[in-house]
C-alpha cells in the first residue's frame, strides 16, 4: 500500500482506514431493550460507466440507553449464470419434449416445463441461489417459479467418498447419473451439491394457487445435484441438474389437478457472466444483544476496476488500536496486484477527540484501471485508547506538552521505523503513530 504523506500544518491532517469489524463503547444492557437497531438505505445498482457503487446504509439505535455495540459488513461476490433452455443432444431417454424441468405423477400434458428466464447465482461461500420461471410446454398459460438453494458444494473425489445418507459407512458411496446423455467421462470434473430443504414453486398464470415445497431427490443423497458439461443427464452442455420430490397441489384455472407428491427433474443450460454481481451485507447489534440484518444487491460491469471489498459502514467509530490492525483488501477482474493510495483528513477538536475523518482511497488494478473509493468515520475519544501504555511516550522534545514541537520531531522521522516513534509499538513508524500523537496534542505530561 503506498500512503500520500500528509502536509503538517494548524490544521493537522492524518491517515487511515477503518476496519470493517467495528466495536462501539461498551455499555451495558439495562434489560429493558428488545428492539433491534434499524439499518437502513436503498439498493444501489452499477451505472454505464462502469464505477462501482458505494454502502449506502446507515444504523440508528432505538434507544440511547443501549447504544451499538458492533456494526460489521462484508462483500458477497455473485457469480452470475443465466438459466435457457438445453439443446436436445443425443438423449437416450427418448424425451418427447425438450425440457428445463419435469414432473412425475401429474397427467402427461403437465409434465415438461420450458424456461423463460433464470439464474444461477454463487456465493463466496460456495452456496447457490437458483431462481427460474417455468413455463408448461402444453399448458402455456401455466407457469411456475422456482426458487431454492444449493449447498455443500463437493467434486467428485469428494463427493464419492461420502457413504448414503442412513446406509453403513464403506458399503454404498454417492455416484452420479449419466444415463440419458452418455456423458459418463466427465463426470469427474463436475461439482456436486445438496438441494436444501425448503424450495418451492409458485403457480402464477392458469397455474395461480399452485404451491410445492420441495428437497432434495434421492433421500439418501445417492446422487447429487450436478453442475458441469454434460451434467443436467440431458444434453452436452455446460449446465446443471438435479433431482428433487415435492409436496403440494396442482391447479389450473382454479381446478385441483393433482394433490399427489411430485418427483421431478431440473435441466438447464447455463451461460455465464464474466463479472459478478455483488451483495453488500451488514449486521449491527447493540449492548443487549438484539441485532438486525441488511443486504444491498450490486450489479457491475466488466473492466469496472479494483473493487475495495472492506469499505466501513458510514458514519461506524473505532479506535485507533483497531485501525492500526486493520489492512485493505482488494478485488480486481484483472490478474496481479493493486496498487492504492489513500488520502486521510482528520478534524480535530482541540480537546483530544478526533471527529469527522474522510478517508479517499485510490485503486489501480495490473489492467490499468482506476477507481477511487471516499467514506467518512468517527474515532472514539482519548480516554478509549488502551494500546499506548504512555501517552507522554509523544513528549519527543521533552518540554511537557505533546505540541507542534513534537509533531514536528515526528514528522521528521517519518518511516524511519525508530523505536522512539513508534508509539503503537508495530515496529513501523507510520501514519497511525501520527494519528495518536494527533489524539494526544496539548496532553500536559507534568
Amino acid at each position: 500500500m503506498t500512503y500520500k504523506i500528509p502536509v503538517f500544518c494548524m490544521a493537522l491532517v492524518a491517515c487511515f482506514f477503518m476496519p470493517s469489524d467495528v466495536a462501539f463503547a461498551q455499555v451495558p444492557c439495562d434489560g429493558m431493550d428488545s428492539e433491534a437497531p434499524v439499518i437502513s438505505g436503498s439498493p444501489v445498482l452499477g451505472n454505464t460507466n462502469c464505477v462501482y457503487p458505494q454502502p449506502s446504509a446507515s444504523v440508528v439505535d432505538n434507544t440511547d440507553a443501549n447504544p451499538l455495540v458492533s456494526v460489521n459488513g462484508t462483500v458477497n461476490y455473485i457469480e452470475t449464470c443465466n438459466l435457457n433452455l438445453s439443446n436436445w443432444g443425443t438423449n437416450a431417454c427418448d424425451y418427447t419434449h425438450q425440457a428445463a424441468m419435469m414432473l412425475f405423477n401429474v397427467p402427461s400434458t403437465y409434465k415438461y416445463y420450458s424456461v423463460d428466464s433464470g439464474s444461477f447465482l454463487t456465493m463466496t461461500d460456495g452456496s447457490v441461489h437458483v431462481t427460474a420461471t417455468l413455463r408448461c410446454v402444453e399448458h402455456p398459460n401455466g407457469i411456475f417459479t422456482a426458487d431454492f438453494w444449493l449447498v455443500n458444494p463437493l467434486n467428485w473425489t469428494a463427493w464419492n467418498a461420502l457413504p448414503n445418507a442412513g446406509d453403513q459407512p464403506g458399503v454404498s458411496h454417492r455416484d452420479y447419473k449419466a444415463d440419458c446423455n452418455g456423458t459418463p467421462s466427465q463426470h469427474t470434473n463436475w461439482l456436486y451439491y445438496e438441494i436444501q430443504s425448503g424450495g418451492t414453486l409458485a403457480g402464477s398464470g392458469d397455474f395461480a394457487g399452485s404451491n410445492y415445497t420441495f428437497s432434495h431427490s434421492p433421500t439418501n443423497h445417492h446422487f447429487g445435484y450436478q453442475l458441469g458439461n454434460g451434467a443436467n443427464n440431458y444434453s452436452p452442455d455446460y449446465g446443471s441438474g438435479g433431482w428433487f420430490v415435492a409436496n403440494g397441489s396442482l391447479i389450473d384455472n382454479g381446478v385441483t389437478i393433482s394433490t399427489w407428491g411430485v418427483p421431478g427433474d431440473f435441466m438447464f443450460k447455463h451461460i455465464c457472466e464474466m463479472v459478478p454481481e455483488m451483495q453488500y451485507m451488514y449486521n449491527a447489534t447493540d449492548a443487549c444483544g438484539n441485532s438486525s440484518q441488511f443486504t444491498q444487491d450490486v450489479a457491475v460491469c466488466a473492466n469496472a476496476g479494483p473493487l475495495l471489498l472492506n469499505m466501513p459502514l458510514a458514519g461506524s467509530s473505532m479506535s485507533i488500536c483497531q485501525l492500526a490492525e486493520w489492512q485493505p483488501e482488494w478485488n480486481s477482474n484483472c490478474s496481479g496486484a493493486v496498487t492504492d493510495i489513500v488520502n486521510y483528513s482528520v478534524s480535530n477538536s482541540g480537546d483530544g477527540t478526533l471527529q469527522s475523518v474522510i478517508v479517499e482511497v485510490t485503486g489501480t488494478d495490473a489492467c490499468n484501471h482506476t477507481l477511487v473509493f471516499s467514506f467518512e468515520v468517527n474515532v472514539t475519544t482519548l480516554a478509549q485508547i488502551d494500546c499506548i501504555p504512555n501517552p507522554c511516550s509523544g513528549d519527543f522534545d521533552q518540554n511537557l506538552v505533546i505540541g507542534t514541537g513534537d509533531m514536528q520531531l515526528f514528522m521528521g522521522a517519518f518511516h524511519t521505523n525508530e523505536a522512539q516513534y513508534d508509539l503503537n509499538g508495530d515496529v513501523e513508524v507510520d501514519l497511525l503513530d501520527l494519528i495518536l500523537l494527533l489524539q494526544y496534542f496539548g496532553e500536559h505530561c507534568e
